[in-house]
This record gives structure tokens, sequence and C-alpha cells, in this order.
């Protein structure tokens, strides 16, 4: 099925298989329209079929054209022709009738199944009675053979078949790249030899649209058996569908190991049914995959089982001694893992039996006369409560020296007397019975539990007649090796102007232990983080340069640190109007002798009133009537009634626009151009004309 293409079990990483191939290869495009394919004659003079079969690809025709949710939703080369070429029959009676019956029962495999019972399109004349089976799922005879008569109409008008002739060179090249990647095909005598009959043909049917996979058969003449396995691509690549080697494999076993299982199941029904109580605990699930009867789920069980121990056997073989042993038994367990994993919560137990099967086959020479041992397998199991499922762990919160771990599960019996706990740490062999539950119950809380080892938890519903574990058990790994995350949600500038300095952000553990103390240090001080791990603190800055450091450790001892290096630099704000002998420094009052006035359309004031709170050094030079003024590295002088200045030795302009603005002396007062002296030291410097207001900031931002 299609969830098997998703399986990727590295068996490449182990060893590299080499593989002698020796095919015989041929393809035939004769007038009459024929499958593609390609034959390979086995030492048992067996013949595999690979082919592109124009039956299924009418049918996915009709499909595409019907929005059929079951086929690629990949968008690739041939499923646009195919669109183009058949989209003005999207009405037509053949795709409305197929929208009807798939919404109903006619899906899955019952189409392409179907199609197998009929001749080559157009004709599509019925070559084998349909079974019941199929029947029902049609939804009668009479509705069966009024869809077939619609697909006659369409293959006819579409003229199908120029169609899948102009295609031929496409599908040449997928059943030549299949052919390969498929080898010598003695996987056809591992089927045989483990099931311990044979069937009339091998037939592998590649979709190129289909997104699934089936395995059919047809019955030609009594207990005669044309057997296939219709499936569809892994991937696009390349405009083209790609079947992955091993994928591939696996999936042409699990096929045609249905029609080798399915028979036997369906001889045993009522026996198989009895044990129906089994598919409760897996049927939601189950029902995902349209497994929705405890039979079907039964056959999928086992044949999931059987290639798993395919590919053990088969990679065993193909390397040398223990080192291919090894390597399929870890693959095989690698595959049991994974069906466990998506709900084939039963597959070890029957693993486990075919082990005995092939160890006995003097005494069970057919798969049938050992299916009932897998009968007693289920009649045993059922004796016991259903499982529990869904088995999962959380850890509670609480203080590092009483960490707990809650195990929950989903309790799917009404049969039990309780459930047991059992338990086991890494430097442990054997599981110990820690603890007895209560009917009903879903959860357990262990406290006994301690950082740096790794447990696993397994549990179990127990009556008089036994007990049955969860599929998986679960495991704890109490090692704690990642380091806490520091997360400051507020902007640490390089470079500050305020004294005080608020700090806010998060203390996150990503690991299983726990912000130690739930505490941070911030510059050594210990701040308590609050209930949703974030974290506030004010720090007053010196002037210059300031190290902040945060620091976290978690209850493992995994530390985290953050250190930021901030430069405070003292910011000051002047605030003064024209004609207003109050000035404001920092927002506090103090009182000018001269107020600001406008002279020549500028600002004029005595510059001592700014230079000294900024720190600036102010001379005066008599004899050439010239200011002087030094802040840092920067030196400004100018000269009473001269339009030009100085700036760092460099003649420099007080205004480009207007020569008339010089320095004065007004009343004995030296009254500088305000904003060529405030910008020259490096403020900032903004005017109001509303309020004629003058603000200077000092340094800018």
């Amino acid at each position: 099925m299609k969830d098997i293409l998703k399986e990727n079990f590295f068996m490449k990483k182990f060893l590299t298989l080499t593989i002698t191939i020796f095919l015989l290869f041929s393809l035939a495009f004769p007038g009459t329209p024929t499958p593609l394919k390609a034959k390979v004659t086995l030492k048992e003079s067996k013949i595999v079929n690979v082919s592109v079969d124009p039956r299924i690809e009418l049918l996915s025709a009709v499909q595409l054209l019907s929005d059929y949710p079951l086929l690629t939703q990949s968008d690739f080369q041939y499923k646009r022709e195919m669109i183009n070429y058949f989209s003005p029959f999207k009405s037509h009676p053949a795709v409305t009738k197929f929208i009807e019956m798939s919404k109903r029962d006619f899906n899955y495999e019952a189409p392409p199944t179907a199609m197998l019972f009929l001749s080559n399109p157009p004709e599509l004349k019925i070559v084998t009675s349909f079974t019941d089976y199929i029947i029902g799922r049609a939804g009668g005879k009479e509705n069966l053979e009024s869809f077939i008569e619609a697909l006659r109409d369409f293959a006819i008008k579409s003229n199908f078949m120029d169609f899948f002739n102009a295609h031929k060179d496409f599908y040449a090249i997928l059943i030549k790249d299949t052919e390969t990647k498929l080898g010598n095909y003695k996987d056809v005598a591992v089927l045989e030899s483990f099931y311990g009959i044979s069937k009339n043909s091998y037939n592998i049917i590649l979709t190129p649209i289909s997104a699934d996979g089936y395995g059919p058969r047809i019955e030609i003449e009594p207990s005669k058996f044309d057997i296939y396995a219709i499936i569809g691509a892994g991937y696009i690549k390349d405009n083209k569908p790609i079947y992955s080697p091993e994928p591939l494999r696996r999936l042409v076993w699990h096929e045609f190991s249905h029609s080798f299982v399915n028979p036997i199941t369906e001889k045993y029904r009522n026996e198989v049914n009895k044990y129906s109580k089994l598919f409760l605990p897996i049927k939601d699930i189950m029902e995902r995959y349209a497994y929705g009867e405890w039979e079907t789920c039964v056959n999928e069980h086992i044949i999931r089982a059987v290639v798993a121990k395919f590919n053990e056997k088969v990679i065993g073989q193909d390397a040398d001694g223990v080192i291919g042993q090894v390597v399929g038994q870890l693959v095989a367990e690698k595959m049991l893992s994974y069906e466990v994993e998506i709900g084939f919560v039963y597959i070890r137990g029957i693993y486990e039996l075919l082990n005995v099967y092939e160890n006995n086959r003097d005494k069970y020479p057919t798969f049938e006369d050992f299916y009932p041992e897998i009968l007693n397998y289920f009649s045993e199991i059922s004796k016991s409560p259903s499982l529990p499922m869904d088995l999962d762990f959380n850890f509670l919160p609480t203080e590092f020296t009483e960490k707990k771990v809650e195990l929950t599960w989903r309790d799917t019996s009404d049969d039990e007397e309780g459930f047991k706990i059992y338990k086991k740490s890494d430097n442990e062999e054997e599981f110990k019975l820690i603890a007895t539950l209560k009917e009903n119950t879903k959860s357990f809380e262990d406290t006994t539990i301690e950082f740096g080892k790794t447990y696993i938890y397994r549990v179990s519903s127990f009556n008089e007649n036994g007990e049955n574990f969860a599929p998986e058990d679960v495991t704890v790994d109490m090692h704690d090796s990642i380091p806490p995350i520091i997360y400051c949600s507020c902007n640490l500038l390089s470079e500050v102007f305020e004294k005080t300095l608020y700090i806010s952000g998060y203390a996150i553990d990503n690991g299983i232990s726990g912000i130690k103390d739930s505490s941070i240090y911030i510059n050594g001080k210990k701040i308590r983080l609050s209930e949703d791990s974030s974290f506030n603190e004010t720090i007053t800055l010196n002037k210059g340069m300031n190290k902040i450091s945060i620091e976290v450790e978690d209850n493992a001892g995994n530390k985290t640190k953050k250190e930021y290096y901030i430069k405070y630099t003292k910011r000051i704000v002047f605030t003064l109007q024209i004609g207003n002998k109050t000035m404001y420094v920092n927002y506090a009052p103090q009182e000018l002798d001269v107020p600001p006035q406008i002279i020549e359309g500028r600002t004029y004031l005595p510059i001592r009133w700014i230079a000294e709170p900024l720190g600036a050094q102010v001379g005066w030079d008599p004899n050439e009537k010239k200011v002087t003024v030094i802040l840092g590295s920067t030196t400004i002088e100018l000269w009473i009634n001269k339009p030009q200045a100085k700036v760092n030795g460099v003649n420099t302009p007080i205004d480009s626009t207007n020569p008339k603005v010089v320095p004065e002396i007004i009343n004995s007062r030296t009254m500088l151009p305000l904003s060529f002296v405030t910008e020259s030291l490096g403020c900032d410097v903004q005017w109001d004309e509303t309020t004629k207001t003058i603000t200077i900031t000092y340094p800018k931002s």
C-alpha cells in the first residue's frame, strides 16, 4: 500500500549489495491493443510481466477527470497531457457514473480489479466472470455492466488507444527502469518457497498517476490464478514517476502476498471473526487506511510480518555470513517498529510465529497448513483484556528534588481487572513491576526517577486469563545536556543616554530539568523568574562603558551566559525661548542674565550659558577679539564682526546664506550665533516657530 512506499530503512548504511542481473527483456507494441510488458524467465520457468496496462490507464483517465482523491497530487508532464487530451470528456457518463459509484463502495482496489476481468479497450469484453465480491462493491451486476458500457463509449469517442500508443516510449522507459531496479526477480521464488504453492502468472502493472498499490488475483480456470501487483510511483523526478528499488521490492512482495494470504483468511473467516474483539483498540486507526473490517486487518498484519521476514532473509542471503544476518535482523526490526507505530500492534507476535513456521516446514508444507497457529495466537491474546493504546508520558512541573513523570494511555478494554506498570533503567536488564492499578485507570505518576538516567516503561492490562501489553514501550531520557535560553525582550543598545537601564526578558529551559531555583543572575544579583519565566530588573549605569552580565543555570548544571557592553553618555537638553530669561537644563530652570535674541534671523546668546553645562572651555582674546570654544576634540574660533570662523583649523562660514550673521558685543556681552556653535560641537538643534522655542540636545541621538 502507499504507506509502504514511504518507508526508508536505511539498508545502504549497513552494506552494499552487488547483484548480477540476467534479464530477458522484450517489449511488444503490436497493432492490436496489448499491454506494454517486459518478460523475465526464472529458474522455475515463471514469467513476471511488467507492464503499463491500457485497461488501467483508461480507468486512470476517468478517475483523473472525476477528481478521484487516490491519484497522485504531483504535477508532471504525463499527467498534464492526460488532462489536456481527455478534458473535453469531463462530463461523459463514464466520469459521472464513476463519481457516483466511488462515493459508495467502488473505490480503492475494486475499480482496478474489475478492469482485469475485461479485454483491452476499446472492446472491453468480459473475459472472466466477475466475482460476487466485485459485483457487491460495484453496487450490483447491472450497475457494474452499466459502468463498463460507459467506459467502452468513452474509449471509442476519446480515441483512447491513440493516446496510449502515443506514449509507448514513455511507458517503455518506466518498464525498463522498474525491471532494472527489481534485479533478477528472485522475489517470486521467495514468495513461492515461503507460501509453499505457486500461481499461474505474476504481473506488475505500473500506474503512473496512481498514489496507491493493490494486489488482486484473477481466477482464469478453477484453482488457477493470475496475480497482480498494481503499483503507483513513490515520487516524481524529472517528469518521470520513480519506483525506488527497496520500497518497490517490498511493495511487490506485499501486493503479491495478498493473493496467497487473503484466500486462506477467507476460508477461515468464521474462526477469524471470533477474535474481532482485537479489532476494537485499533479500529479508528485501521479505518483511516480503509481497513474497516477485522478480516482485512488480519490480512494486513500477516502480510506486513511476512514482508519483514522476506527482508531479513533476502538481505541475509545477499551478504556474507554474520554481517548479512545482523543487517537483515536490523532491517526487519526497523520495519516492525514502524508497523507498530502506525497501528499494526499484533505484528510482532505474528512475526515470531513465522520463525516457527520456517523451522518446521516438514510439519507445515504450506502457509495454509500453518494458518491455524496464527488463529491460536489470536485466540490466546483475545482471552486477556484489550491492550492499552497510545502510551505516552509528560514531565510534571515540580521542584528539582521531586521530579515526576506521568504515564498516560488509552483504556480500550471493558474486562480488565487493572493495569500493571513495569520499569527498568538503562543499567538494568530486567523490567520490574513497580505498580498495580485498579480497572479503568488511565495514568500513573512516577517520582522515583533521577537525572542522568534513562528509564523504559511498559504498561499492561490484565485479568485472570493473562495480560496484554501496550504495543510499544515508552522511553524517558533524563539526560539533560541542553542549556537554557536567555532572551532579552528589551533593546540593549551599544550606547544610551539615560542613567537608568531597564532590562526585561525570558529565561527558558529547553531541556527537562528546569531552571535552577527559578532564578537568573544579572551582574551577580539573583533575580527571581515570574511564573511565565520572565524577568525584569533596573540597573543604574556609570558614565562610560558598562558591562551587563546575565547568567542562568538549569538543574542539570547546564549554564548560559550573555554579556552586553553598553556605553552611557550623559545627555543634556537645553530649552530656551526668545526673550525669556528662564532656560531649562534637563528640565531644571536656570535664570539667564541676557535672554536669547534674534539678530539677522538667527538666535544669539552668550555662549557660556551653553558651553559650561556641556563641560566646554570658553576663551577670550581681547587683542584679536576672538572667542575660542573647546569641547573634546572640537575647537571653534570666532572673531567679532567676522562672518568666517574656524572649526578644527578649517575656515568655515558662520552662515553661508547671510554674511551679516557674525559674533557681536551687545551691552558688553559677547553674543554668538547659537545654532552654528552648538551644531559644530555635536548638538542637535530644533526650532519651534509657534512658541519661538529652541531645543538643544547633546549629544545627538
